[in-house]
């Protein structure tokens, strides 16, 4: 057979690539049934070669790859990409990847893709961080700038009950912990959660009662509740632009307690003598839709959440308590639970027998904050709610002497 002038380059070029005779050629391709009318890729398939589009060149098809563009390019220039199960032609896509999970892909004029930031590549849509790109799935979009970030935008609160205070007590003894509501703007937007949890301990959470905008709750780590006040103080310091932070009728000062020897139910039996001297100093509490008091009996039994003590599966929580003021009020607080805990008692009328003894730690805690004629107006409170609550009746013999106690100091101070 005569092969016209292009054919016979073709068979000449596939014999230098194959590194055989050109008769050789020349005869597999009469035996082939090439003819001059063949297109050139046809011919060279037959040869089981193929004409590579980025060099011009043939190659045996084992090294040769369709692109997704089809294009037939040598092996060495194609580049496979793990997202899309696809190859690409290298010079004109790069491999890049991008998180989580080392998935890979490849983009077309990578500098374009990379000003402006995002691709969409094999369905996921990807955007370019820090010399990287990232399945935009597994970014967070930050409110504050409107940009994506590989990291969740800090926040001044962490949703409700989404902190986790620190643990900072011992195994053994009584411990207490502290839920302080506060409205303050400017104290909120003062610290970021995640950074008051990791230098302090102490969380920082929203809460449905209090303004969306303003509001913040903080949790207490868990500490041993007879630590020295000084102990206190520098852990109360450490936070003292939130502690001392404004307040509205909103807010509550929750004190959780808990003692390793007692049930919730039994020490709260224990200590029940108490309850009606917390009435009477957060008289404005008792009826209130977050704090309502009740007989001991009847918290017991109820188990609710909104009333004077909530008693939880691990501790009580005094709810009965209104918003802390400042460091001082709150350390005030602790000193009377470490006082309740160290005299527990289920009689009221032995709260009001240390109320009138001038050396009992009861009488003088409480003559920190309260003259003796408001100690007696509390003590005729505490036969009150006995009376109305517990079914206890103080005699007016006690109270009576209480009064005579109570009122000398003032007699003699005229």
């Amino acid at each position: 057979m005569q092969f016209d002038q292009h054919t016979l380059d073709l068979l000449a070029e596939i014999a230098l690539f194959k590194g055989q005779d050109l008769k050789e050629i020349l005869s597999e391709a009469e035996t082939l049934g090439i003819s001059n009318y063949h297109a050139e890729n046809t011919n060279l398939s037959k040869f089981g070669l193929f004409r590579c589009d980025n060099d011009g060149c043939i190659y045996h098809e084992d090294d040769l790859i369709i692109t997704y563009e089809d294009e037939s390019i040598h092996i060495s220039s194609a580049i496979y990409c793990d997202t899309s199960a696809r190859w690409f032609n290298g010079n004109n896509y790069e491999i890049e990847s991008f998180g989580p999970y080392g998935r890979r892909f490849c983009s077309y004029y990578c500098d374009e893709i990379m000003s402006d930031g995002e691709a969409n590549i094999g369905g996921y849509t990807v955007t370019y961080i820090d010399g990287e790109y990232f399945d935009r799935s597994y970014l967070y979009y930050w409110e504050s700038d409107g940009e994506y970030h590989k990291e969740a935008e800090p926040e001044y609160n962490f949703s409700y009950h989404g902190s986790n205070p620190a643990f900072k007590c011992t195994i053994e003894g009584a411990k207490i912990g502290f839920e302080i509501e506060k409205e303050d703007l400017d104290a909120k937007q003062s610290v970021y959660a995640h950074e008051l949890q990791s230098e302090t301990g102490w969380g920082k959470e929203n809460d449905g009662s209090l303004c969306a905008t303003t509001g913040f709750e903080l949790v207490s780590p868990v500490f041993s509740l007879h630590e020295s006040k000084d102990y206190f103080r520098n852990e109360f310091g450490r936070l003292k632009e939130l502690i001392n932070a404004d307040y509205s009728s909103n807010c509550g000062g929750h004190i959780n307690y808990s003692h390793p020897d007692y049930s919730s139910a039994n020490l709260l039996e224990n200590i029940k003598g108490y309850l009606p001297l917390l009435y009477s100093i957060y008289e404005h509490r008792i009826n209130s839709r977050w704090s309502k008091a009740k007989s001991t009996k009847d918290l017991i039994r109820d188990g609710e959440k909104y009333q004077s003590v909530n008693l939880k599966r691990h501790c009580i929580e005094f709810r009965i308590f209104p918003a802390v003021k400042n460091i001082e009020n709150l350390l005030w607080r602790l000193e009377l639970i470490q006082i309740i805990d160290l005299h527990k008692t289920k009689s009221p009328l032995q709260v009001i027998n240390w109320i009138a003894d001038f050396n009992h730690p009861l009488h003088l805690h409480l003559s920190k904050v309260f003259s003796y004629e408001k100690l007696l107006q509390k003590v005729l409170l505490i036969a009150k709610y006995s009376q109305s609550l517990e079914n206890v009746t103080i005699s007016e013999r006690a109270l009576s002497e209480t009064e005579n106690a109570l009122t000398l100091p003032d007699l003699l101070k005229k």
